[in-house]
């Protein structure tokens, strides 16, 4: 019996409802355990990416007992924003989640205007760093989350601080050494009023030319509302009275403390200095050339300091630089043009119930760093490092992106996502800080001597994977690398580290000199440490200023690219197969689920479905059949 096509279409459509209805029953998947193999080598190894997608959630400071609820209910695998105290036992008591205790990159300071009466004498300035309890500053200010810290670069930068090697600190209060400084240097009570005037003679006998205190009445000026500050100018100010130094708390809006600074009318500011993880800033802050220290410290100027300085930006080797480093932060804490409360604590929580390969980096903890990011893998009982579905790993993001485009941001939440997509010519190694090979595996350093087009200064030479490619499969060559200087050249925040590059030179594809007429460690740091992006997107933007790249422009040549972006909410990066440092990710074996419990009775149930729809179409063919029989055989009749 042929059909016709309208019930052969029946008849399929059957047939394919009962297999859908069978199969779907045992559609899930269970995860395998298999194993890859890897292995790490001393020190870094670069290689890696594992994860096949990493998404960031945003949750504003409104939500963040909501995201750290996340990370308890397994939702999302790291709060990479610093965890409130009252929240602390709870998360470490939580299975599976570790929380960071870990010295950060910022720190709380007084900032001391070292051009007003009597601010500008050391001694007096001195003097206030001993009559402050730092112990109780930190108690008060963060519940006790908090280092001692006297010098101008914080403990997590390892080697580079002064810290661990001062014979002496300002940690604990000393009134007492505090009364001795003050007597030293002319401060003495003349009136009988029991606070100290200043005895410009030094013959401790109140004459003419003595400014009374009544005229110097230092006041300290905080952020209103801030707790961390005020609690901690107000620790000073009761420091201050017990040596006799007439002082008081002013509580101000933030814009009317910066301009009080700004124009110098101020004894004492309260504020912080968060994202100081390099020693350029000794030399960017303090120098007398900076203009930092006129805005930030009344005019800090120190000819020995000045030559601590440039000699350290001048070093040739890191080493080198090192000990510059340690001179200028020596001669901060003798000058006192700022005192230090304390180094705050990372204590972000993470899982690790799951997950494996969180980098400590120096300088940064083990969650915001893209180190972490491209190391992250499954542990071998949940199927790793590659599992047998595609793994996925959530992060929470405080704010969105400020931009889609990296040149033009300043965000610290921003850089979390674009240090995964973009990439430099070299990084460094999380441990050591010690350069590693980025998109350049070497690079040669030279002196140049002036002659021709060629100025004084150093030639660095770097020779670029050839196996490096950006996201949409173009190769990375060294016409990017010249581009992507002259965009450096705009950028608003680090447009000065680019500026004594005079030229570049391309050898050839892969292999391209950079000419500047500076030498030094840093100054290889600074004039080579820029980003990488694709010339053939954005050079067919002519002003990137002012440019949003969408998802699909936003190509790079790092271990992650872009996939997805809901602003405000979430984004999503997918792994960059191809990326030249990437570990072949080996082919995903079948996730192994056995035969639950009825799993022969369902296919039989579901052959017998099928048997019965095939039955049940067999009838109604044979009925209509008949049917059209009987009707010709009455139309005969």
């Amino acid at each position: 019996m042929a059909l016709s096509q309208r019930n052969r279409l029946f008849l399929f459509a059957v047939l394919f409802i009962g297999l859908l209805s069978w199969t779907s029953l045992f559609s899930a998947d269970k995860q395998l355990a298999c194993r890859a193999e890897w292995t790490y080598p001393d020190g870094y190894d670069p290689h890696g990416g594992y994860i096949d997608r990493v998404t960031f959630v945003v949750y504003p400071p409104e939500d963040e007992q909501l995201g750290l609820q996340a990370v308890q209910a397994n939702l999302i695998d790291a709060w990479d924003e610093r965890v409130p105290a009252e929240n602390i036992a709870e998360l470490q008591a939580t299975t599976g989640v570790e929380v960071t205790t870990e010295p950060g990159d910022m720190y709380r300071m007084f900032c001391l205007n070292c051009g007003r009466f009597p601010t500008n004498i050391t001694a007096y300035r001195q003097a206030i760093a001993y009559a402050l309890d730092k112990t109780a500053v930190i108690q008060a200010s963060t519940g006790g989350l908090a280092f001692h810290q006297d010098c101008a670069l914080p403990i997590n930068l390892g080697n580079w601080t002064f810290e661990n090697i001062l014979t002496e600190t300002y940690y604990a209060q000393d009134i007492e050494k505090a009364n001795a400084t003050l007597e030293a240097s002319g401060f003495r009570d003349l009136d009988g009023n029991g606070w100290r005037d200043f005895d410009t003679n030094n013959n401790s006998i109140l004459d003419a030319g003595d400014i009374l205190d009544d005229d110097f009445e230092v006041e300290l000026y905080h952020t209103a509302g801030y707790v961390p500050a005020g609690n901690a100018v107000s620790l000073a100010a009761d420091g201050m009275a017990l040596c006799g130094i007439r002082a008081s708390v002013e509580p101000l809006d933030f814009n009317m403390m910066i301009d009080r600074i700004t124009f110098g009318n101020y004894w004492l500011g309260c504020f912080s200095f968060s994202h100081v993880n390099s020693p350029e800033f000794l030399y960017d802050t303090f120098h007398s050339s900076t203009g930092n220290s006129e805005w930030f410290f009344g005019g800090y100027n120190s000819s020995a300091y000045d030559m601590f300085a440039e000699n350290m930006m001048a070093a040739s080797t890191q080493g080198e630089a090192n000990q510059w480093a340690w001179l200028c932060q020596y001669q901060l804490w003798l000058d006192v043009p700022m005192i230090v409360c304390y180094n705050d604590v990372y204590t972000h929580a993470y899982r690790t119930d799951r997950w494996e390969g969180y980098i400590n980096m120096v300088m940064r903890n083990r969650i915001c760093n893209g180190y972490s990011l491209v190391h992250i893998r499954l542990k071998e009982d949940y199927g790793g490092p590659w599992g047998c579905i595609p793994t996925e790993y959530h992060m929470s993001l405080q704010e969105g992106l400020d931009t889609t485009n990296w040149l033009m941001s300043n965000s610290e939440h921003t850089t979390k996502v674009f240090q995964l997509v973009y990439e430099e010519l070299w990084t460094i190694s999380p441990y050591d800080l010690t350069p590693q090979p980025g998109l350049a595996y070497s690079w040669e350093v030279e002196p140049t001597v002036a002659f021709g087009d060629i100025q004084d200064g150093e030639k660095y030479t770097f020779h670029l994977y050839e196996n490096a490619t950006w996201h949409d499969g173009t190769p990375v060559t060294a016409t990017d690398v010249a581009f992507s200087l002259s965009l450096g050249l705009q950028d608003p925040y680090d447009a000065d580290h680019y500026a004594n590059v005079y030229m570049t030179n391309i050898l050839d594809s892969n292999t391209i000199e950079i000419y500047t007429n500076a030498t030094g460690y840093f100054e290889w740091i600074r004039a080579t440490g820029f980003t990488i992006y694709p010339a053939h997107i954005w050079s067919t933007h002519p002003n990137v200023t002012m440019w949003q790249p969408s998802v699909e422009d936003l190509v790079g040549s790092g271990p992650y690219m872009f996939r997805t972006h809901v602003p405000g909410q979430w984004l999503v990066l997918e792994r960059h197969h191809a990326w030249h440092f990437a570990v072949v990710m080996p082919l995903r074996p079948d996730c192994g689920w056995g035969p639950p419990p009825g799993y022969y009775l369902l296919i039989n149930i579901g052959i017998l479905v099928i048997i019965i729809q095939v039955g049940i179409l067999g009838f109604l063919l044979y009925r209509r059949r008949e049917s059209k029989s009987k009707f010709k055989a009455y139309s005969r009749s």
